[in-house]
């Protein structure tokens, strides 16, 4: 974990991805599309911070409200449906 930390903190979201690119290169010869792939993490990557700014404000706003997490949690498909319209705007060009 601690590793993990490392990494992300000392290097960046492209260097991250040239390397996983090269590291997953030969999984092309068994016909996994390896470039798509590493699209798919990238974007996944860099979505994790949003994820978690949605989900603490959607806690945040509930506590205000007096609600408890355990009663709102049926409206926990709103925070996911607005995340889903946030990333339609992070297309990936094919």
């Amino acid at each position: 974990m601690l590793s993990a930390t490392i990494l992300i903190a000392t290097t960046s979201p492209d260097e991250r991805a040239a390397a996983l690119k090269k590291l997953l290169a030969p999984l092309k010869r068994v016909g996994v599309p390896a470039d798509r792939l590493v699209e798919i993490l990238t974007m996944s990557w860099l979505s994790i911070p949003a994820f978690w700014d949605r989900i603490h404000r959607y806690v945040t706003n509930k506590r205000s409200e007096g609600t408890k997490l355990t009663e709102g949690v049926a409206s926990l498909s709103d925070v996911i449906v607005a995340l889903y319209r946030e990333a339609e705007g992070y297309g990936v060009p094919e």
